[in-house]
């Protein structure tokens, strides 16, 4: 049987507090220990699921265990809820780098920039080099 992460509140203690307190935990086990990282963004998200930061770093930890495309889902999500977020954006964007999914990330550069206004014309030109 499955332990739960879940830290129960100190008396007196808002809910908000505990949610950052959880979140914050799950960030520190991210690098050390993205197994318990994913369980605890799991309980996180499922009670949270329009928290775009949740899912990046959900995403972050599949990614750590190599679960690519449970990863890409999560930053699909993420997209989802918060499609301007820039840390979302580099994210996904160190994502397609790290999987070698070069012409997919220039697209994806390319379509971030025109919901910046800039035109086709004007591509990422440091990601010609890559592919």
């Amino acid at each position: 049987m499955k332990k739960s992460l879940v830290l129960k509140p100190a008396a007196g203690k808002k809910r908000d507090s505990t949610i950052k307190e959880r979140i914050n935990l799950a960030a520190k086990w991210l690098l050390t220990e993205p197994a318990k990282s994913l369980q605890l963004l799991e309980e996180l998200v499922s009670e949270n699921s329009e928290n775009a930061y949740l899912w990046i770093l959900m995403a972050q930890a599949q990614q750590r265990l190599g679960a690519y495309a449970d990863a890409e889902v999560s930053f699909n999500k993420a997209l989802a809820v918060n499609p301007g977020n820039l840390d979302l954006i580099n994210a996904k964007a160190e994502f397609l780098y790290q999987v070698n999914r070069f012409a997919e990330l220039d697209d994806y550069l390319n379509d971030v920039m025109k919901c910046y206004g800039y035109d086709d014309n004007e591509q990422i030109l440091s990601l010609q080099a890559l592919t």
